[in-house]
């Protein structure tokens, strides 16, 4: 009777842990913007360089890496997006006398900053391709 007993205790125990684990587990994914595009200065894609993107909007602040051929591709809550993009020629370093040395900007300097640049985006859930092409 004992034996019986345990086995059905543990058993039930087993069953509501996976039932409490599998809610961690739904099925139903968050509701995401797939955001991907390509970047292109002067009608080039952007190249040889190190770059990110920021997009700011009232509830979030995203940073997106600018890969090869200046193709990007966050994941992003759905909202309505300022961007910054930066891309230069290389990082910031210090030479030995501890001097900062900047590394040159590849495109105008205005895209940089939330305040300064013009560029938006409205990502929706589910997959959204935008493509910028910077003068």
């Amino acid at each position: 009777m004992a034996f019986c007993l345990n086995r059905s205790l543990s058993l039930s125990v087993v069953c509501m842990g996976l039932t409490l684990l599998g809610g961690c587990f739904s099925s139903t994914p968050a509701r995401m913007a797939h955001v991907h595009g390509v970047i292109t200065h002067q009608g080039q894609p952007l190249e040889g360089g190190v770059g990110s993107m920021n997009f700011v909007s009232d509830a979030a602040v995203e940073v997106a890496k600018i890969e090869s051929g200046g193709s990007y591709s966050p994941l992003l809550k759905p909202s309505e997006y300022k961007i910054a993009i930066r891309y230069k020629d290389g990082v910031d370093i210090r030479d030995e006398a501890s001097r900062m040395i900047r590394a040159k900007d590849l495109i105008p300097a205005n895209y940089g900053d939330t305040r300064s640049s013009e560029l938006t985006l409205v990502a929706e859930e589910g997959r959204n391709e935008v493509n910028f092409d910077l003068p």
